[in-house]
């Protein structure tokens, strides 16, 4: 058996018999996960706030020989849900609702974002609720749900560069109202052709 540190956020969490739960989140170091915790409705037990969905938090995490994966400690860095104000919540909801769509679970990541994207809620969660739909789209683009070519039609003068680092990017440019509409239509229309 091995245990792995990792930040993490909790999209979903899922009772599992009486006092176990399921828990899927999006790792800096796995990507998206599920993972089995135990005794966590136990009114004793120190794990239970620290899993609730759009909380951020530092988990262990003990992979078996069989690769299963249980999650065995859990420090809450912050609940994003209940430590921002209503319009803000929004946006961490959306958030959240298009990363249990779009990642694929228990794949290994072979992009870089989610690490940008944790730190990013860890340490400066402004970034991420003044640009979500810079953030929606390097998602979307970064899991094949938007085709370089559309986004690079769009945008000739290359709102977002392939490979960059998103979070470098955002917090330097300052999008048009007209901007903003046209990354909302390339978000609409690339989930309604995925079928998501």
């Amino acid at each position: 058996m091995t245990s792995f540190d990792v930040l993490s956020f909790v999209l979903q969490k899922t009772d599992y018999g009486e006092v176990d739960a399921w828990i899927d989140m999006v790792t800096d170091r796995f990507g998206r996960i599920g993972c089995h915790v135990r005794g966590v409705s136990y009114l004793k037990s120190k794990l239970r706030y620290s899993l609730e969905p759009y909380s951020l938090v530092k988990a262990t995490i003990l992979q078996t020989k069989s690769g299963q994966r249980r999650l065995i400690n859990a420090v809450l860095i912050k609940n994003l849900y209940y430590d921002l104000s209503n319009k803000d919540r929004e946006v961490i909801v959306r958030l959240q609702n298009l990363l249990s769509r779009v990642v694929p679970p228990d794949e290994l990541s072979s992009f870089e974002y989610e690490t940008d994207l944790l730190q990013a809620l860890q340490n400066n969660t402004s970034i991420i609720l003044n640009n979500y739909l810079l953030v929606a789209i390097d998602i979307l683009r970064r899991n094949g749900y938007i085709d370089e070519v559309q986004l690079a039609s769009e945008f000739p003068n290359k709102v977002l560069k392939s490979g960059d680092n998103l979070y470098e990017q955002i917090t330097q440019s300052k999008l048009s109202d007209t901007a903003k509409l046209r990354l909302q239509k390339i978000i609409i229309s690339s989930l309604q052709n995925s079928g998501l």
